[in-house]
């Protein structure tokens, strides 16, 4: 990881000396941070001291081109050194002949430029000759990188407006040079401008001005695509200063580093340089600013990130929610944050005021509201953006309807029958545990065209039921797996994703002959990871926008809800086809005798029982190009006729005063409202299990990357023995030995690199 921090040169974290307060409104004192996955190939240096020195480059082209025969034994030594370095710098597993041809002509265009120009292009790291071409036309042109060093302090009496004017000219041009470079898988470049030189040594000193952030989306497509590199981040001292308030009041790094959209390292370097970050603080503020601004509580902020997921559930499950319903909640989950915070917290007091609702609604893009009256619907206006650009998405990247998924959660009371029924009634009044409360929740999913339905999970609160003794659960028709509040976390997301989801999607592409790639399309709850992308170079993932999963979801277009309604028939089927007419005692049996397996077996078959065409046309909002015209009768119509198949069978059941009313409101009773406890248990889960530094390592994954790498390094060491091993026949035999032993993880490259995203 690079950092390079504005300050003297030796002392990362010193801030730059701030000017006078008078002059200082609209500057910031800024880091930036760049992540990335390798070491660039050209760390940039200040030009002048990139002229003095010459360091030893570990990068591969820099050895390329600075080997000497001198370093070699003998001529056979240096050929092979040669060719070792060549092969790691042009990296021909992973590029094409016109990417390899691309390099080399960067390259020799490189060498034709004066010496003091060469050092700063490749110091900005240029990806292709057009690049370096746009980098030497705006240096000619008064553009300077943020490395050049500055002149004399600043004078307050310069005209430090004009100065502005004049930067944020440059900086705009700045930006075009950058959205250039961009279009050819460059990383993001950070410029600062160097103030003109008749303006005097004073107000030349300025501390530069960051030029704009360049938005870094991964590629659609190409080969390349997992090894670009990602964004800088500017990172301002107010930024620094709330980590390291976050800090002092108990946050863990992981936790402030999500709120904050930073690298957890990035968050403890600040935290080591606290001391520095407070002088400097000190320093740049204006003497002016005697008035403090009321800094947001601890207990604040967990309430509004608790509240914003209370209201993403309650979007997802289609519960209308007003203004007083939000101030409502929210006032209960600050009482409940301000017991379990402890005495620290007593002081504190919070009146979910409209004014906060207002800062609340714009710090988290909920939908404009007027009245308390109105409720917090979905958003309208992203989801009808959205699928056009899911089209763009689609198209670019080459995906047919086989090659798009989606997947949802639900929740299903298992042994829940209608209210108007004597079961229900006699369990209401009854004491001890009831079985009509026992949730357990199901992952659900299938591809876009309907013809392939993923295997169902399921999660449920105990690990071994009674009635699966003697059971072996990989043999279930389901995928097994346990939580305490049968909830899908992360890692049971994560674990799903790429033991289950992604070896399914290879299974079904290779039988229908197509390649091995595939889009899935999630929604926004807390339990979908963000880093599902990293984990499988086939498989590219995309996130709804946020309050529209009940407008656009395809599983949540009828699929999910006429899953549930077949379910409930399949429960009255057995209840007839046990139950010896209307008995009451029949019927009472064989309900207490109903349990989770018998249930799984009804789930897992009234998951089979749904038609290609019901999956189908579960995207006609979100991709209506691919939906059938000729199919069936639409989600809402089977729906109906499934519910009065029911009423039917509960009828001859004896059930006389069902209705289709009652069959419809147990149908969308599945699932129910998250309480303040269980909201903060989620948020524990999430931080302990997926955020914390404690959390498991993420399931290992072999990449093309990760093959590539390791098989050229195989092939350097075998190549290095059998050209200077004495006894040949030795070399040739490790040679062949090694070859075959490694030949599945070569099998397995070429089998990943037929199948590029």
């Amino acid at each position: 990881m690079h950092r390079q921090s504005v300050g003297k040169v030796g002392e990362p974290w010193t801030m730059a000396v701030a000017p006078d307060p008078r002059e200082q409104d609209g500057l910031l004192i800024v880091k930036i941070e760049e992540d990335m996955e390798d070491e660039s190939p050209w760390e940039p240096q200040p030009l002048t001291r990139r002229a003095r020195e010459t360091p030893k480059s570990a990068d591969p082209r820099q050895r390329f081109r600075a080997f000497r025969y001198q370093e070699a034994a003998g001529p056979r030594e240096a050929l092979s050194r040669l060719r070792e370095l060549c092969h790691q710098w042009l990296r021909p597993e992973i590029r094409t002949k016109e990417q390899i041809m691309e390099l080399l002509i960067l390259e020799q265009f490189l060498s034709m430029l004066p010496p003091e120009t060469r050092l700063w292009v490749e110091a900005q790291d240029p990806k292709n000759a057009e690049e370096a071409v746009i980098l030497v036309e705006d240096l000619s042109r008064g553009l300077r990188p943020s490395a050049l060093p500055s002149a004399q302090a600043p004078a307050h009496s310069a005209d430090l407006g004009s100065l502005r004017d004049q930067e944020a000219k440059l900086s705009d041009r700045c930006q075009r040079v950058r959205d250039g470079a961009a279009m050819g898988k460059g990383r993001g470049k950070s410029y600062s401008i160097e103030p003109p030189r008749d303006l005097g040594t004073d107000q030349a000193a300025q501390p530069p001005m960051s030029g704009p952030k360049i938005s870094s989306k991964r590629p659609l497509s190409g080969s390349d695509s997992r090894s670009a590199k990602r964004d800088r981040k500017a990172i301002n001292l107010h930024v620094k200063l709330e980590v390291l308030r976050r800090f002092a009041a108990g946050e863990k790094l992981s936790r402030i580093a999500k709120a904050l959209g930073l690298s957890t390292s990035t968050v403890a370097t600040i935290r080591d340089n606290k001391e520095k970050i407070r002088a400097s603080s000190q320093a740049a503020t204006p003497q002016v600013a005697t008035k403090l601004t009321r800094s947001r509580s601890l207990v604040m902020e967990n309430m509004e990130r608790l509240l914003s997921i209370w209201i993403e559930d309650q979007n997802q499950r289609g519960v209308p929610i007003n203004v007083s319903t939000i101030q409502e909640k929210a006032k209960s989950l600050f009482q409940d944050l301000k017991r379990e915070q402890g005495p620290s917290a007593e002081a504190e007091t919070f009146g979910a005021s409209r004014g906060w609702f207002t800062r609340f609604k714009a710090r988290h893009s909920l939908p404009n509201l007027g009245t308390s009256s109105e409720t917090v619907s979905t958003d309208t206006e992203a989801a009808a953006k959205y699928p056009e650009a899911l089209r763009r998405v689609i198209e670019e990247g080459g995906y047919t309807p086989q090659q798009v998924f989606n997947v949802d959660e639900t929740g299903l009371f298992w042994k829940r029958l209608p209210d108007r029924t004597f079961i229900s009634a006699e369990e209401k009044t009854a004491s001890g545990f009831k079985a009509a409360r026992d949730l357990l929740t199901l992952l659900l999913g299938g591809n876009a065209a309907g013809d392939f339905k993923l295997k169902p999970m399921l999660v449920y609160h105990s690990e071994s039921p009674r009635a699966l003794k003697g059971f072996s659960k990989p043999n279930l028709p389901v995928i097994w797996r346990t939580h305490k509040k049968a909830w899908v976390t992360m890692s049971l997301f994560q674990e799903w994703f790429v033991h289950f989801f992604c070896p399914a999607i290879e299974k079904y592409c290779t039988q229908n002959n197509l390649p091995n790639k595939a889009l899935l399309i999630l929604d926004s709850a807390p339990g979908h990871p963000g880093n599902l992308d990293d984990l499988s170079d086939n498989v590219r993932v995309e996130y709804l926008p946020k309050n529209t999963t009940a407008l656009i979801q395809p599983m949540n277009q009828g699929v999910i809800a006429t899953f549930k309604a077949c379910y409930l028939r399949r429960v009255f089927h057995l209840l007839l086809q046990r139950a010896n007419g209307d008995d009451k005692g029949t019927i009472r049996e064989f309900w207490r005798n109903y349990n989770i397996l018998n249930a799984v077996y009804n789930i897992s078959e009234s998951w089979e029982e749904l038609e290609a065409a019901t999956m189908n046309s579960g995207w006609k909002k979100l991709w209506p190009e691919c939906v059938s015209s000729d199919r069936g009768a639409l989600p809402a119509e089977t729906i109906g006729r499934i519910e009065q198949d029911i009423v039917s069978l509960a009828h001859n059941l004896g059930f006389r005063d069902i209705a289709e009313a009652d069959v419809a409101q147990l149908l969308q009773s599945h699932g129910a409202d998250l309480s303040n406890a269980e909201l903060m248990q989620l948020e524990q889960e999430r931080a302990a299990g997926e955020e914390s530094e404690d959390a498991p390592p993420a399931p290992r994954q072999l990449t093309v990357r990760h093959l590539a790498k390791a098989l050229s390094h195989f092939d350097a060491g075998l190549q290095i023995l059998t050209d200077n091993d004495p006894n040949l026949e030795r070399s040739l035999k490790v040679s062949r030995g090694v070859h075959g032993l490694i030949s599945c993880y070569r099998d397995m490259y070429l089998e990943k690199r037929q199948g590029p995203r």
